[in-house]
């Protein structure tokens, strides 16, 4: 069941990834035709390429700068998960503990649609004494999930495993707090912008949500660190560090 699961996802996300790969493609492109070393690149997406084809641009980058200008109150936090998934059950429980240890007015904004049908989730959600407050908004496309992400308390993403984790660098330029798991590679992409639980702890990861409601300061102070360690995490810096890598170990 689960390699199905892997195999549905994806087929959903390919051209998600697709995108990723041509803007790759682009950057990468553009840093070696302006380097005086690279006499000839050859690449669709060039302008002296006899096929040219242009890749589709980012529509984050239009649209990563915080939209916080009509939301007259941030109330919610949002939680970036696939629906359905192992343990996915977890990612819901949590905020009704928070719900418990604080007396917020607090909203869960889960983005994210069912990979696959998993009955644990929905029982578990039915028995939720504030499942009132858990709103279910679906897949969101770029332009309004930033929007959303801007005007949020936070996010919350607490997963056990990632690769990278991608809603974390979409919360940085979007300028807001992250709760995020102590596991995996995720402090290594987190840093100093996020408060850390164990996924495993559904009171961990409670008592962090309480901690990022209450302490005004430390959130004052995460924001500030996620303006600045977004700039780690743009696509010249990674052709300059393959550029790099490429100078080190081939010959020029």
């Amino acid at each position: 069941p689960f390699d199905c699961f892997l195999i549905n996802r994806s087929i959903k996300t390919l051209h998600l990834r697709m995108q990723r790969h041509c803007e790759n493609g682009k950057a990468i492109a553009n840093f070696l035709a302006s380097h005086p070393k690279v006499d000839k690149v050859y690449w669709p997406g060039l302008k002296d390429h006899p096929n040219q084809i242009w890749p589709t641009p980012s529509q984050w980058e239009k649209t990563n700068k915080p939209i916080r200008k009509h939301i007259k109150k941030k109330y919610s936090f949002i939680n970036k998960l696939d629906l359905g998934k192992p343990n996915s059950h977890k990612d819901i429980t949590y905020f009704n503990q928070f719900c418990e240890q604080t007396t917020s007015d607090c909203k869960l904004l889960v983005i994210g649609e069912s990979m696959w049908k998993h009955e644990e989730t929905k029982q578990v959600f039915k028995q939720l004494q504030h499942k009132e407050r858990i709103l279910f908004l679906g897949r969101k496309e770029i332009e309004e999930l930033s929007q959303i992400a801007a005007s949020a308390l936070a996010l919350t993403f607490v997963p056990h495993f990632e690769g990278f984790g991608i809603p974390l660098a979409e919360a940085m330029f979007c300028h807001r707090p992250i709760i995020t798991s102590n596991t995996s590679c995720l402090p290594e992409i987190a840093g100093n912008t996020a408060i850390y639980a164990n996924p495993n702890d559904v009171n961990s990861i409670a008592d962090a949500m309480s901690e990022m409601h209450t302490n005004k300061e430390k959130r004052e102070e995460l924001i500030e660190n996620c303006k600045i360690r977004k700039n780690k995490f743009c696509w010249d810096k990674a052709a300059n560090e393959v550029w790099k890598i490429l100078e080190q170990n081939l010959p020029c």
